[in-house]
């Protein structure tokens, strides 16, 4: 019994000396003259600080659309037609939702920010997700995918960390990765290359081929610890569960 206890102990002791190692990479606290510092009153930034500072300085269409809607919600005007936006500062999340019809095309804008107090007490993760429905059917538009930043807490400075999520263990896997696709004018046919295997298609099974290419979407939590990775077809939506530890994500289980 002595020694079961004992071993238990042990155990414990193990598992909190790994967790209390968990880090991050030193070049992830590696500033650039273009990686800001984030203003805020108070102790610590809340979400619509980080907001402030992503649309301090709007560079794109994207930006500039989102800016000019965080500025008429801060200052208590309606927001144009078909745009909503969601502020939640308890939870740390945004959300700008922006539907647009302009008599031959209609589409859907989500972009969300969110972020999460770290476990090891210096950082703050901040993702930034942006998706688009157009025609029918989510699409890879200019601006849509995830982000995510890493706040220091103690130099009050923020920089991009991951373009996708991959560093931080957010990995999708669609079953088209490394895919060659298009028109071989030599052999005056379309073709596709998958997984080391080429296919030639005619036009007609070359658009349908096209159409059918997966894409991933996000869903950031407005509660909670859980990211959701979308993988859209035509005809099927998959979800990909990931969990975050306080430091890194895990596929949920």
């Amino acid at each position: 019994m002595k020694k079961s206890f004992f071993l238990l102990l042990a155990a414990l002791l193990v598992g909190s000396a790994l967790s209390a190692q968990k880090t991050y990479p030193k070049d992830w606290d590696t500033y650039e003259d273009w990686d800001p510092q984030v203003i805020f009153k108070g102790q610590s930034p809340t979400i619509v600080d980080f907001v402030n500072n992503f649309l301090a300085e709007p560079e794109d269409e994207l930006f500039g659309g989102l800016s000019e809607m965080w500025n008429k919600h801060r200052s208590g005007k309606p927001q144009e037609k078909g745009d909503t936006v969601i502020v939640d500062v308890r939870n740390g999340y945004v959300c700008f939702k922006n539907h647009t019809d302009n008599g031959y095309e209609k589409s859907y804008s989500k972009t969300e920010i969110c972020y999460w107090n770290c476990s090891d007490g210096k950082h703050k993760l901040v993702a930034f997700s942006n998706d688009l429905f157009s025609d029918g059917k989510w699409i890879d538009g200019q601006y849509s995918g995830v982000s995510f930043y890493l706040y220091n807490n103690a130099k009050r400075r923020m920089t991009m960390v991951s373009n996708n999520g991959e560093e931080l263990g957010i990995v999708v896997k669609t079953g088209r990765e490394g895919e060659i696709s298009g028109y071989d004018a030599t052999n005056k046919t379309f073709f596709a290359e998958l997984n080391g295997k080429r296919k030639n298609m005619t036009e007609e099974e070359y658009n349908k081929f096209v159409d059918e290419r997966p894409v991933v979407t996000h869903s950031l939590p407005r509660t909670g610890k859980t990211f959701k990775a979308i993988i859209n077809t035509p005809s099927t939506h998959k979800e990909v569960l990931f969990q975050w530890d306080g430091m890194y994500f895990h596929p949920a289980k």
